[in-house]
């Protein structure tokens, strides 16, 4: 179930490299479903090991691949990674807070944060 949920922080990692990215795992995953809407790369779910080198020479070979996955890194950045995208998800996610937990607490006085030291 992890799997189908999570998102790796190295696949933003990955995209910033600028090369096209090679996802080997279930199709039901998070980072499947995300390379089906921005194809960065080759996703493959195989678990036959022909098909598997296959798909892996696919993405060797296939010349206008990075070209591609350049558009889609491009698209993924602006639309899902990127700051402003993030920004927004935050913002939204702090809006659904209880009111309390909307502000920050006043910060210590220094007399209490040196007694709390």
């Amino acid at each position: 179930a992890c799997v189908r949920q999570c998102f790796p922080n190295k696949l933003s990692l990955y995209l910033s490299a600028g090369l096209p990215i090679f996802y080997h795992g279930p199709e039901d995953s998070s980072v499947h479903r995300f390379m089906e809407k921005y194809p960065v790369g080759v996703s493959c779910s195989a678990v036959d090991v022909t098909a598997l080198a296959t798909a892996i020479a696919d993405t060797v070979t296939d010349a206008s691949l990075v070209e591609r996955a350049a558009e889609a890194r491009q698209a993924a950045i602006e639309q899902e990674l990127g700051s402003q995208p993030s920004s927004q998800r935050l913002a939204r996610l702090i809006g659904a807070l209880p009111q309390e937990l909307q502000t920050a607490p006043a910060p210590l006085s220094p007399a209490a944060t040196a007694a709390y030291l």
